[in-house]
């Protein structure tokens, strides 16, 4: 085994992080490492292993196919190429019967943003906040994490993120210059966040209204994940363009993009204008059309929504401040923390399971859709001891920092160094004096409120929650912990994008204190002017 990380690591570029273990085998939703540990795969390969792990079918149609012809150009017709096309384009949704076959979700984002370039004959693309879809240049133009963006700016032109679910910010933003949006239904590297039914029609008549073609990425969606065979389904979505991959190949690279009426009936998809070497190569095929079959023996959707749902149920039952939120749909869940992911997600490895992060303070369950019932209540089990039982943290579990209280609650404080304090004498004065404070904030009317020069109080409030994107966060964050600072607060961003400021006694004001603001940074417009002030905001 460390013959093996000691290669990868002198040998690989390091852009990947990478837990400390060789994994060598796997059956089903199972993985085993080089010493025979036995873990319980919730990653799927980022949602590739649907069907589950070496899969025999898979197998021995890979293997026959190898021997009877591996790599076929597009420049003559081949017969496992045709019969992959005809079946794709009766699963997909209705309309969407041209197809483009890639290597992966990647390209196959690139592909669709150039196909909707072409048929539009404009240049403009709207994606969303927290949108994934890939690193290459054109893809990398649409994802929105600032992390993966910034150091290959400048990037491909006339791209604009607008919040998720939020029509105002699309009608604002869609005009006669805009090509394609482009859209997850269930966004998973940005926190598993699910679409609105509403959002979804809207946003679809919208870029008809406006000549924009409606791109939907279902690369991790797609063939099964969310409870039905594709996200669009469960919207009766018949989007212009449909980007598909990871899963359909059962592990085999490849990717598809589907065209719909208004893309191929502009007239302008024509020879020459795309390709690919390896695209719809004979090996991806045939692997793909036994996953398919698979897919439908074995009734994997339905598999994902049964599942999923006892999933969801049990996990949103689960009592704990560290829980903010869980989201999901099929065998696409997420749990939202008020801390950072990644010591749980450890926690949860040393238990023999392997989940993700979907942002840094969201865990996400993405297991192969044939994953056991007795499989998927292991990981429940494992879920609950790490989040409820016991603290892997260090710290005695169910003791709450401020930003874990709720408001049936009595609060902790932190001192000037961050740390956890006794709590205050909780009495119903004190408990009244702190929701009125908290309403107060909530409402914007946080003036004119005085403090006891004995007490820190510290709110959990969203600060700021404005619909759209400026591309400011960062500097947003800077200047809040600047005016923070300025007033005598210890402040800072943690890694999960809270802002977090600890009080002393202010020099110019000995009888009062300011209040401790615990708050998500969330997206705003860059006109909106912000500004925190003797602990008004």
């Amino acid at each position: 085994m460390i013959a093996a990380i000691d290669l990868e690591n002198t040998y690989s570029c390091g852009v990947y992080s990478k837990r400390p273990v060789v994994i060598v085998r796997g059956s089903g939703a199972l993985l085993w490492d080089a010493d025979g540990h036995e873990y319980i795969d919730c990653t799927a390969g980022y949602g590739v292993a649907s069907a589950g792990h070496a899969r025999p079918e898979v197998a021995a149609a890979i293997a026959a196919q190898a021997l009877r012809l591996i790599t076929c150009p597009e420049i003559v017709y081949n017969d496992v190429r045709a019969r992959l096309l005809e079946r794709l384009a009766c699963l997909v949704p209705e309309g969407l019967t041209h197809i483009f076959l890639c290597n992966s979700g990647t390209e196959a984002v690139e592909g669709a943003i150039k196909f909707a370039r072409i048929a539009t004959g404009r240049a403009g693309i709207v994606a969303a906040l927290r949108g994934f879809h890939g690193r290459t240049m054109g893809a990398l133009s649409a994802t929105w994490e600032p992390h993966y963006r910034e150091p290959f700016a400048p990037l491909v032109p006339d791209v604009s993120h607008i919040r998720y679910n939020d029509l105002a910010a699309a009608r604002a933003a869609i005009n006669e210059q805009t090509a394609a949006v482009i859209i997850e239904l269930v966004q998973g590297e940005g926190g598993v966040h699910v679409a609105s039914d509403e959002y979804v029609q809207a946003l679809a008549a919208l870029c008809r209204e406006r000549g924009a073609l409606l791109i939907v990425d279902e690369v991790q969606t797609g063939f099964g994940r969310t409870g039905s065979l594709f996200a669009c389904d469960h919207y009766d979505l018949q989007p212009d363009i449909l980007c598909l991959a990871k899963s359909l190949a059962g592990g085999v690279p490849m990717g598809a993009v589907c065209l719909g009426p208004r893309v191929m009936e502009s007239g302008r998809i024509t020879r020459g204008i795309h390709g690919s070497s390896f695209g719809g190569n004979p090996l991806a095929c045939a692997a793909a059309l036994v996953s398919l079959d698979i897919l439908e023996r074995e009734a994997l959707p339905e598999r994902a929504a049964a599942l999923g749902s006892l999933a969801l149920d049990r996990l949103r039952k689960l009592q704990t401040p560290l829980i903010r939120e869980v989201r999901g749909r099929g065998l696409l869940l997420g749990i939202e923390l008020s801390r950072r992911a990644q010591p749980y997600l450890e926690a949860l490895f040393e238990r023999g399971i392997l989940a993700l992060q979907a942002g840094p303070n969201v865990i996400r369950l993405l297991p192969p859709l044939v994953i056991t019932e007795a499989q998927l209540e292991r990981v429940l089990a494992a879920v609950e001891e790490v989040l409820v039982e016991r603290d892997v943290t260090g710290r005695a579990q169910g003791t709450m920092l401020a930003n874990e209280r709720t408001s049936a609650t009595q609060p902790h404080w932190l001192d000037q160094g961050g740390h956890e304090r006794s709590p205050l004498p909780w009495t119903n004065g004190t408990q009244q004096r702190f929701h009125d404070i908290e309403g107060a904030i909530a409402r914007g009317h946080a003036g004119n409120l005085t403090y006891d020069a004995n007490a820190e109080i510290a709110l959990l409030y969203k600060m700021l929650t404005i619909p759209s994107y400026s591309g400011r966060e960062r500097d947003l964050a800077r200047y809040m912990v600047e005016q923070a600072q300025q007033m005598g607060l210890h402040a800072s961003i943690d890694e999960a994008g809270n802002f977090i400021a600890t009080t002393h006694l202010l020099e110019n004001s000995m009888n009062q204190q300011p209040v401790i603001l615990l708050g998500h940074m969330d997206t705003v417009r860059g006109h909106v002017p912000v500004k925190l002030q003797d602990g008004v905001l």
